[in-house]
């Protein structure tokens, strides 16, 4: 089965403007990479709808899979449910059943409920529901484009309440038979980055299909070497020249997935 790439396109003016940090699409990355699905673009943008349209064109082209957070409430900034539904070329549809169950979630704790929640309760046509027992905003997952496109609220509770209700087996199902993504790091100390990279280089070929990787960390540089299953000889090759190259300065090793 053919590798997949993901993106993740966070919205909201409270992050791009620094009111907030963007955890969300760290988490996400991470989940998927359990998975063997790589993150080849994370991009946020704030709540306009010019620049969300634009940033669903960009990640269109590039990925398989797209994953959206943020702008699902009832309030007029949140865009994210009209913007996915002009995009998609889908009409937006009532559920009743989201309706019963974000009345009755804030009539149980005391709030009254209105008119502007209900635009919470639209999905784009043929969505799949991915229900949030953390908040009032579920999620919703479409297939356009041939594109998988997942939109998930924005508060990180409530985008991994979407996470474990529905999505954990939906990718047990799809990534079923993915190429196994294989990362080695090596924390080093002692020798600065620049001088570790030499090191690396001096065991590298010119011609190669791993990924080599560096991050500075205090008082470690760490060194990462990936590759995807198909390459596993040559790659387990460099790796046993790498761990060489690297024994005298290296302080902790790790392995992903582990073994």
């Amino acid at each position: 089965m053919k590798s997949k790439k993901a993106s993740v396109l966070a919205i909201g003016t409270e992050i791009t403007t620094g009111q907030i940090v963007n955890k969300n699409s760290s988490w996400i990355s991470r989940q998927l990479r359990k998975y063997n699905v790589l993150t080849d673009i994370h991009l946020t943008v704030p709540d306009d709808r010019d620049l969300i349209q634009w940033a669903l064109n960009q990640v269109q082209v590039k990925s398989d899979w797209i994953f959206v957070t943020g702008g699902l409430g009832p309030t007029s900034d949140d865009l994210t449910r009209e913007m996915i539904s002009l995009w998609a070329k889908r009409q937006p549809v009532w559920d009743e059943e989201s309706w019963l169950q974000l009345r009755d979630r804030l009539r149980s704790r005391g709030r009254e409920v209105k008119d502007i929640h209900k635009s919470q309760c639209y999905f784009p046509e043929g969505a799949r529901i991915l229900k949030n027992a953390q908040g009032t905003a579920h999620g919703f997952h479409l297939s356009v484009y041939n594109k998988e496109v997942f939109i998930f609220p924005g508060p990180p509770n409530e985008l991994e309440s979407c996470w474990q209700n529905d999505m954990e087996t939906w990718l047990l199902k799809e990534t079923k038979g993915l190429p196994q993504y294989l990362t080695y790091s090596w924390d080093t100390q002692g020798v600065g980055e620049s001088d570790v990279a030499l090191m690396v280089m001096s065991v590298l070929p010119k011609e190669h299909h791993v990924e080599v990787g560096y991050r500075v960390h205090p008082p470690y540089v760490e060194v990462k070497l990936s590759y995807y299953e198909r390459y596993k000889d040559e790659g387990d090759l460099i790796y046993q020249k790498m761990d060489q190259v690297l024994s005298s300065i290296t302080v902790r090793r790790a392995i992903w997935p582990k073994e």
